[in-house]
């Protein structure tokens, strides 16, 4: 009798386990250090705030770097894999993990939520830390970002001014996805506090910054072609 029932806990802690999945969280600790606020510094007046990570994310690719710093909001979104939101870039909406509960309260300033049941899977020789994996999870290693818009918007994600932040993983491994299901973390905003970890965005508070515009030298390329093709016509 007591070899069943002991039988039956191990069955029973072994399927518990099983089923469990890690709950990644976001919060500012309640402190003006780690709010998030206008570029202005003032508060928002309404914003997105999503955790996530960057698809194919390698600090060595100079160009990736470059896209990621560049203001430009539209290329940003397309390297952006959100954790409890539903994504379409790659096929049918999926959502990684349960819905998203992190908000920003227009009231206080202050952020906090989480994900919960984000699945770890395990890397590989082909299976790399930070890429898409789909709804079955997230691979362990994969550096945790944060995107946050003025606008309250999941579906197009868009907004005059964001901000796209990861605390450094190697000073911060909270911002990384753990190797056990039964491992939480808490990523604190008021980790990211050096240059290198503002990908977008500035220090002082955590400040939005602009949407980048196209540049002059664009604009004054695309009328002097338009102008040229005129002529031709004449």
């Amino acid at each position: 009798m007591k070899k069943s029932l002991t039988h039956a806990c191990l069955s029973f802690i072994l399927l518990t386990g099983m089923g469990a999945a890690s709950t990644i969280s976001l919060t500012d600790t309640g402190t003006a250090a780690g709010k998030f606020t206008s570029s202005t510094g003032a508060a928002l007046t309404s914003a997105t705030i999503m955790i996530g990570y960057i698809n194919g994310f390698d600090p060595a690719n100079s160009s990736m770097m470059q896209t990621l710093k560049s203001g430009n909001l539209s290329q940003v979104v397309s390297l952006f894999i959100p954790l409890g939101v539903p994504y379409t870039g790659a096929g049918p909406a999926i959502t990684i993990g349960n819905a998203s509960t992190v908000v920003y309260n227009t009231t206080t300033g202050f952020t906090s939520g989480n994900v919960g049941n984000v699945t770890p899977v395990a890397a590989s020789a082909t299976v790399l830390a930070n890429s898409y994996q789909g709804a079955n999870g997230v691979v362990v290693g994969t550096r945790f970002f944060v995107l946050a818009l003025n606008q309250a918007d999941t579906v197009t994600r868009s907004g005059t001014e964001f901000a796209l932040i990861s605390a450094d993983p190697v000073v911060s491994t909270a911002w990384t996805m753990p190797s056990s299901s039964l491992t939480n973390r808490s990523l604190l905003t008021t980790s990211v506090d050096t240059a290198p970890e503002f990908f977008y965005g500035k220090a002082g508070s955590i400040q939005l910054s602009p949407v980048a515009v196209p540049e002059p030298a664009t604009s004054v390329l695309f009328l002097l072609g338009a102008a040229v093709g005129l002529r031709r016509r004449r």
